[in-house]
């Protein structure tokens, strides 16, 4: 098997990847197996170069996304199509949510063990036809996420700070929601989040219960409400105790499915894997087991 390092460079901080190139560099000189680092250039390329090296690939490969959510989420769209790619994460990113699913971030850390590690049968999303890992979410957080951008250098506060920044906009927008083809829900909704993992933004638990392993959408809308609810229902939201609070209960809509289609009257903000998008509709549905994924300290699904 031949192992692919896929680097970021404008991900997290410099000290990470620079560490990584050198436990990369020590691990290979003491082994005959195949490598190659590849060092992005700009948006999409972790994409076009996955694409690349799957094509030409003979045999598996193991793949290992070097930055973020985002990088993962380029690389995993890259190998769309070649079952013979196996994907793993060096966690690099600000928030690292996707890794988050299987138990503490540093487990990743370990070139050996990535090496050694066995694959795991993971779920996806596709929305749109573009692959998801991790989650998918409309309306005020993909807002927030947009706007993140202006937070970045400030680490793991900036998705706080854009929270603050994004109240001073009218909250709300109607969504039509599409649930499994049979169910119709016409909502004046704040957000809406789909999860195959159970958080995103660095530790906001949007779908406390969402497991990649289940073969379900956790489906969690979130209606309309006030600034002054607000201060009530964003401490719970982020530690994933919006969904037992019976404080909250008429301003939630939790459900699992299979397939979900949203669209409105107007354009909405929607986040694919912490990347922003405009869009009118969408349709998000769940592939199963579609992803054979690294993970250097197995978890039973």
């Amino acid at each position: 098997m031949k192992y692919y390092f896929v680097i970021n460079p404008a991900a997290g901080t410099d000290w990470k990847k620079a560490w990584l190139l050198n436990e990369i560099e020590t691990y290979f000189a003491n082994t005959p197996q195949e490598h190659e680092v590849y060092v992005t250039q700009g948006v999409m390329d972790a994409c076009q170069y996955t694409k690349r090296i799957c094509q030409q690939a003979k045999g598996e490969i193991r793949i290992f996304a070097c930055g973020g959510d985002g990088t993962l989420n380029e690389v995993v769209n890259g190998a769309k199509g070649y079952p013979n790619v196996q994907i793993g994460v060096i966690p690099c990113g600000t928030g690292n949510d996707f890794v988050k699913n299987f138990g503490a971030e540093s487990l990743f850390w370990d070139i050996a063990a990535q090496i050694a590690a066995p694959c795991q049968k993971v779920d996806v999303l596709e929305v749109d036809g573009r692959r998801v890992m991790n989650i998918c979410n409309i309306g005020f957080d993909a807002d927030v996420a947009y706007h993140m951008r202006k937070f970045k250098r400030l680490g793991r506060a900036a998705y706080t700070l854009s929270i603050a920044y994004c109240l001073f906009k009218r909250l709300g927008m109607h969504l039509d929601v599409g649930i499994d083809q049979n169910e119709q829900q016409a909502e004046q909704a704040l957000l809406c989040v789909l999860g195959n993992g159970f958080c995103y933004g660095g530790q906001y638990k949007g779908a406390p219960l969402a497991s990649v392993f289940d073969g379900k959408i956790d489906l969690c809308l979130i209606r309309k409400l006030s600034r002054l609810r607000f201060a009530r229902f964003v401490g719970r939201y982020k530690r994933g105790e919006h969904i037992e609070d019976p404080g909250l209960r008429d301003l939630l809509l939790y459900k699992t499915c299979r397939e979900v289609t949203i669209s409105s009257p107007k354009v909405f903000s929607i986040c694919l894997d912490g990347e922003v998008f405009r869009r009118d509709h969408t349709r998000i549905r769940l592939i199963r087991q579609g992803v054979c994924f690294v993970v250097p300290a197995p978890v039973k699904g």
